[in-house]
């Protein structure tokens, strides 16, 4: 079991090598459309390293924050997340793209909603487990 604070890397190293062959995967399947498309062979992968830049930040940020704060916010979180599952059927809210409606328009950026219910449910249903089996 390892220490608070202490690295594992087996994990880190294995999630580096996903990211590298990530990476590889997406400029061989992305190069030739993203030369034509964006005059650019490297767009899609410049795209990529951006949002793997975020993943290390938030993973930095995350690896020494108190995860027991979510606690709080277990249930918050939920009713937000099914609130704006729901809310992308509004008109003007929700998005249509591709025939389905699943993004929301919040005028500077979209996003799904089922990204944040996504998240929700893993904090919730963890500090549900974890309430039962200490009960």
């Amino acid at each position: 079991m390892k220490e608070k604070g202490e690295i594992d890397f087996t994990l880190l190293l294995t999630v580096c090598a996903l990211l590298c062959v990530g990476l590889l995967m997406i400029y061989s399947a992305s190069s030739v459309t993203s030369l034509i498309k964006y005059n650019d062979s490297f767009h899609f992968l410049k795209k990529q390293l951006q949002g793997i830049g975020l993943g290390i930040v938030a993973l930095v940020f995350f690896a020494n924050f108190n995860y027991r704060k979510f606690e709080k916010l277990a249930v918050p979180m939920i009713i937000v997340g099914i609130l704006l599952l729901a809310a992308v059927f509004i008109p003007g809210i929700g998005l249509e793209r591709n025939g389905a409606t699943r993004w929301i328009n919040a005028r500077f950026t979209t996003f799904q909603p089922s990204e944040l219910a996504k998240l929700a449910l893993v904090i919730y249903m963890s500090f549900s487990i974890a309430r039962k089996k200490d009960a």
